[in-house]
């Protein structure tokens, strides 16, 4: 199966072909492999002097380097990313709660009491008839209400759905030319 030194394919078998590695991470010596490590340095791991890295695409998924419009710069050899994450109040977007409820006011008269030695009381009352709607609008107040805490913290998944499969890199093949 000839490629092209650092190339990457998808492999559906359970090893690495003759003249392929797994894309595992794993160091390997710059003394055997030198045409490999003038192709991809120390991208990937290693020490630069006796040892280089092969890309780690164990649970990962490989993307293009670059910046599109409007994302973020991905530069070569980079890892980000986390298969969990726990949402906190930060990540929310700002938002309200709308309030429905009754409000009980006790009212007040407005005047003042007297009382006559027959015994019966008299007030200057203002009274109003009833509205032939029972609501009635009402300027906003502010009012502080419990609320209950939702969720526990708890880390979720934050993967898409996926097939396991192993990618393969050619260390024995032909020189890539630039042109």
């Amino acid at each position: 199966m000839e490629g092209t030194l650092a190339e990457i394919r998808m492999f559906a078998g359970n090893f690495a072909p003759r003249a392929w590695q797994l894309c595992n991470g794993q160091l390997l010596s710059i003394s055997q492999w030198t045409a490999v490590f003038a192709l991809v340095g120390t991208t990937y791991g290693g020490n630069g002097q006796t040892t280089f890295g092969l890309p780690d695409l164990r649970s990962r998924v490989a993307l293009g380097t670059g910046q599109g419009p409007g994302l973020p710069l991905i530069n070569l050899g980079e890892m980000a990313g986390v298969e969990n994450t726990t949402l906190i109040s930060t990540n929310l977007p700002i938002h309200n709660h709308q309030v429905t409820g009754n409000v009980n006011r006790q009212g007040s008269l407005d005047g003042t009491l007297s009382t006559d030695p027959t015994g019966r009381r008299t007030a200057n009352v203002n009274i109003y008839t009833n509205a032939t709607d029972e609501l009635v609008n009402m300027a906003p107040i502010a009012v502080n209400l419990p609320t209950n805490i939702a969720g526990n913290s708890q880390p979720f998944s934050n993967m898409c759905p996926y097939l396991g499969m192993n990618y393969i890199f050619c260390v024995e093949g032909i020189f890539p030319s630039r042109n």
